[in-house]
């Protein structure tokens, strides 16, 4: 994924309970202790050539099993005391024209969770104010556009609106593949600029879009840079900490 700055308002730490496509709901053995955290999930763009974190939580001290289908063997670990894993694979040099698709599969215990349908291409993270915001369908020509926009190489993930001042762990957003009816609430700008890095690139391209209107800039640096600081600590980080608001937790969408 390109870096993007830390959210501090809009946080963009995702994790996605991984479904498999033909059944549509995660794979449990005994129980449902085995969780990947709600970004990684079936139908999604895995970063080319960059190590891949997989994490989320098992059995304490279980031994979890991660096995992409790109890999000749799989990666084992362990969680720790509270159940928390996370393993990281490598992930080969996307191919101009190569659309197959791939599988990872984690297990632990006897669980299995499938993510299925993944790309391997480059991944976009979206952000910004009420320009990022504005949807495909407010476009001029936007009848011809969105009728035009199915591509299957391109896939998306809304993220919706996760207030918090502390990283949160789970989202609602679900990855979708580029469709008619799937992008039209996208963000404009964000599907223009994959639509067109995917044409001229000739690989899959992800787009993440998670982007509040009326949002400061201060609210995309991380949070250890601005309390660092004393002038940023003092105008930004203080004022948002002390306000009430900062303390009560915002789910839309």
């Amino acid at each position: 994924m390109k870096k993007a700055g830390a959210v501090l308002i809009v946080i963009a730490t995702l994790f996605i309970v991984v479904q498999r496509a033909n059944a549509g709901q995660i794979i449990h053995a005994q129980s449902d202790s085995l969780k990947l955290s709600t970004v990684l999930q079936s139908h999604m763009v895995v970063q080319q050539n960059k190590p891949f974190k997989i994490w989320g939580t098992a059995a304490p001290d279980a031994k979890v099993t991660i096995k992409p289908d790109w890999m000749k063997s799989a990666i084992h670990i362990e969680a720790d005391a509270q159940g928390r894993f996370m393993g990281i694979v490598d992930v080969p040099v996307a191919k101009k024209g190569d659309y197959g698709t791939h599988e990872i599969l984690v297990s632990s215990n006897r669980q299995q969770i499938l993510l299925n349908d993944l790309l391997i291409g480059d991944l976009w993270f979206l952000s910004g104010q009420s320009n990022m915001q504005f949807a495909v369908h407010e476009m001029i020509d936007s009848t011809a556009i969105i009728a035009a926009a199915n591509n299957p190489h391109i896939r998306l993930l809304n993220v919706a609106l996760n207030f918090s001042k502390e990283p949160v762990n789970y989202i609602k957003g679900k990855w979708k593949q580029c469709s008619s009816a799937n992008v039209r609430d996208f963000s404009a700008v964000g599907y223009s600029f994959g639509a067109r890095l995917q044409r001229e690139l000739d690989i899959p391209i992800g787009l993440i879009f998670s982007g509040i209107g009326a949002s400061g800039v201060q609210a995309y640096v991380p949070k250890e840079v601005l309390a660092n600081d004393s002038l940023l600590n003092r105008v930004y980080l203080e004022p948002y900490l002390k306000d009430p608001k900062s303390e009560k937790p915002v789910n839309a969408g």
